[in-house]
């Protein structure tokens, strides 16, 4: 049996005999004979025939062998072993002995892991505790009774109890973990909590400060001043920390020799309360007046000072900086050069408060790329014990290796370009299926070549929703939509929804296999019924669509579909005014998108566009153009310019096809501050009748800004027109404002619009509502 530890080999059993030469002779010996031994290429190991996992008590083997890279009959490394030793103690159920061996069997080698999973937690006693509840401290511990207990536990508890009572008022809080192994598998969490003194802080006092108000520099701070109902108590271990929050914010304002220390307090230990005092001398702030780049050979001087631009002659800033300084790695990254280094130095002027911000850059070697590797993180998902759940296991197992790497960018032994990193991480997300997914470069031998490891985090990647909701198409309705987004472990996606509302009712089943016969060809097939009431008849439509992709570029596709429906009128009463006959669809589209942005669901940047043909028949020869667009450009911080078009073009009048085949115009995803159809041509006969168009133009000029995390704002400003005929007639325009978030993957869109330019017939509407949930 050979013994593989550590993963470093080692040879046994060579031994020296040191008889009658000199110690210098026998030492140079051994030196070449070393030397021989690494010169011989490296020996390929046999074929991985058995897996034995020995030490388990309570996690199951299915858990370790998902999150390993050794796999039966395939090879083994050293280096693979390493990465499993790394994956295994990541799960935080395992000490840190975790030891492989390496044993010769028939047909190839047998890899035994011996591992010992740390105890279980048998109690958790807190002793000191009076102002907190011991199961609200217990609630808050990153361990439970009766499971294992995780690595790095003490550190873990003590933060979150300690955060606790900070929360809570008590900033002066301490706790000690204490873990005790009598040795049987079991473990008792002894916890030892010294609350403190509450001491409330009645108003934090600023002094010295001008060209910042107490009020905006109070908000950056923990010692901050009580208010109404609002209290907030001292923490005398974190006021240094504000002194030097403070000092760093003027820095990085331009204020290089700002002071700023402790004042004398106020206190009154009988009633509880102290004001701090903090003096402020914020002295001048400076202007940068150059900025001289030394030592590049690759850019020009104009090219890497433009990166800063945004800083020459004006106040030094620390955030502006530090943005030039992405753009200038990003502008070196994209040629390879990822680890090119940049020391700033702010050399001050003598004769005015101004600095040269002077960048002396270190462009290093060209990195090229090495081995792409997978890695995941967080705890692989837990084996489920119902039929159902193992059911869904089969249905659903965690991705694979293979649908992480065929979304790399990044080859092995081509020049590592940031870009394709950047591009490589969004291609991940896009999927829907990890919750996390970054990059990190790992040295290697060599100096200019870097192993691009992917770290993921599997996510959810199946939905069972049911909700009630209002939309201006559905009206009011009842919803149920099934989605999963990682069929068979290939991050195949497979989607049903079944609604039923006051306006419409639909039945939707959609398909979409990403890489169609393990081709780079995507296929999406999708059958569906829908009925709409609409205001002037009703339409049900039984249709069946076949779509394939494929990539022109890196950004652009192709989409062929082929579309087979028919399209059914009927009465919903007497009052209808309108006969249509039924006719059946059958066309043929083309359509080319390129899609630069960096987001799905927040784009700050970037571009999409596309362009299409689509012929066939509806009710008589259809040939439809259209394109649409949209554009993302960061104005100020966090604030984004959007504008997005469209433009659609049939050369006939639009009576000549079916109306389902015709433009509208009007409604929450189209122009708001109208009704869904509410804009356009109408029946001479009945004004409730939207005709529809066969030219159509819209635009949207949007200002979007976060208001927090996942809650977005817009200000927006519609125009659009549409005509019967081969033409443009008169536009009409709206302007508003509106939100978005996203929970999970539901999306909800809300708008408020006035209509600033109308037709007489056209119908208004004030108040938009949107859920989107990408079916």
């Amino acid at each position: 049996m050979s013994y593989d530890i550590n993963f470093c080999q080692k040879v046994e059993n060579v031994r020296f005999l040191f008889a009658r030469k000199s110690f210098l002779k026998t030492f140079s010996f051994f030196f070449i004979f070393c030397l021989f031994i690494s010169s011989l290429p490296a020996q390929e190991e046999p074929v991985v025939k058995e897996i034995v996992i020995q030490g388990l008590r309570t996690v199951k083997e299915e858990e370790i062998h998902r999150i390993i890279r050794t796999k039966v009959g395939e090879r083994s490394s050293p280096e693979m072993r390493q990465e499993d030793l790394r994956a295994i103690y990541a799960l935080g159920k395992f000490s840190e002995d975790i030891r492989f061996y390496k044993e010769d069997m028939e047909g190839g080698i047998r890899i035994t892991i011996v591992l010992t999973e740390n105890p279980i937690v048998e109690d958790i006693q807190i002793i000191g505790n009076s102002a907190m509840k011991a199961s609200l401290i217990e609630s808050r511990l990153p361990l439970k009774r009766g499971e294992i207990l995780p690595s790095s536990t003490e550190i873990k508890a003590r933060i979150e109890i300690e955060k606790l009572y900070s929360g809570g008022g008590y900033k002066n809080a301490r706790a000690k973990v204490r873990i005790e192994q009598p040795g049987d598998g079991k473990a008792f969490v002894i916890i030892v909590i010294d609350e403190g003194k509450k001491i409330k802080i009645k108003d934090l006092i600023l002094q010295g400060n001008q060209s910042f108000s107490s009020f905006r520099l109070r908000f950056l701070l923990d010692n901050k001043g009580s208010w109404a109902f609002f209290n907030n108590y001292y923490d005398e271990t974190t006021f240094d920390d504000d002194l030097e929050i403070l000092r760093q914010f003027y820095a990085a304002r331009g204020f290089l020799d700002v002071v700023v220390k402790r004042g004398k307090p106020e206190y009154n230990e009988e009633k509880g309360w102290i004001n701090p005092v903090i003096d402020i001398t914020e002295g001048p702030r400076y202007v940068v007046r150059q900025i001289e780049p030394r030592n590049a050979t690759l850019f020009t001087l104009q090219e890497i000072g433009s990166c800063f631009a945004p800083l020459s002659g004006k106040f030094y800033n620390a955030d502006k900086y530090q943005k030039g300084l992405a753009k200038l790695r990003r502008l070196y990254g994209d040629e390879g050069y990822i680890q090119m280094q940049v020391e700033p130095d702010l050399k001050r002027l003598s004769d005015e408060p101004a600095i040269n911000l002077i960048l002396d850059i270190k462009e290093n070697e060209r990195v090229y790329v090495g081995k792409i590797k997978v890695r995941r993180k967080g705890f692989p998902r837990d084996s489920s014990e119902t039929k159902l759940g193992k059911m869904y296991d089969k249905i659903s197992p965690p991705p694979t290796d293979e649908v992480v790497e065929r979304e790399v960018t990044l080859k092995s032994g081509e020049v590592y370009r940031t870009f394709q990193e950047v591009r490589t991480i969004e291609r991940l997300k896009r999927l829907e299926i990890f919750e996390d997914v970054t990059i990190t470069r790992e040295p290697t031998e060599k100096k200019d070549v870097r192993d691009a490891v992917v770290n993921v985090k599997e996510g959810t990647t199946g939905n069972f929703i049911l909700g009630v909701g209002y939309g201006e198409d559905p009206g009011a309705y009842f919803q149920a939509t099934l989605r999963e987004r990682n069929l068979f472990g290939d991050a195949r996606d497979l989607r049903a929804r079944v609604l039923f509302g006051t306006k419409s009712t639909s039945f939707h089943i959609a398909y979409l296999d990403r890489y169609w016969r393990d081709t780079d060809k995507s296929l999406e097939w999708a059958i569906y019924r829908d009925t709409f009431v609409r205001r002037e008849y009703a339409e049900r439509i039984y249709g069946t669509s076949l779509e394939v992709g494929k990539p022109l570029s890196e950004y652009v596709k192709a989409y062929l579909r082929f579309r087979v429906e028919h399209v059914n009128f009927f009465d919903e009463g007497d009052d209808i005014l309108t006969k249509l006959d039924s006719y059946p669809v059958a066309t043929t589209r083309l359509r080319i998108v390129e899609d630069r942005t960096d987001d799905s669901w927040w784009p700050t940047r970037g571009f999409t566009r596309s362009a299409g043909l689509e012929l066939g028949y509806a009710d008589g020869a259809l040939a439809k153009l259209s394109s649409d667009f949209s554009y993302y450009k960061g104005i100020y911080k966090d604030f984004v310019y959007s504008l997005s078009g469209f433009g659609g073009l049939m050369p006939y009048d639009a009576d000549k096809v079916g109306i389902t085949e015709r433009f509208f115009l009007g409604g929450a995803n189209d122009l708001r501050g109208f009704k869904y159809r509410g804009a356009g041509p109408k029946d001479k006969g009945d004004d409730d009748m939207a005709l529809g168009g066969s030219t159509k133009l819209l635009l949207k000029n949007e200002i979007r800004y976060p208001i927090y995390d996942e809650l977005k704002g817009i200000v927006f400003v519609d125009a659009g027109m549409l005509d019967e005929r081969v033409g443009l007639s008169s536009p009409r325009a709206s302007v508003g404002t509106g939100v978005r978030f996203k929970i999970s993957f539901v999306r909800v869109y809300i708008d408020f619009a006035q209509a600033v330019a109308k037709k007489r017939h056209d119908d208004t509407q004030f108040f938009h509502f949107r859920l989107g949930a990408n079916f």
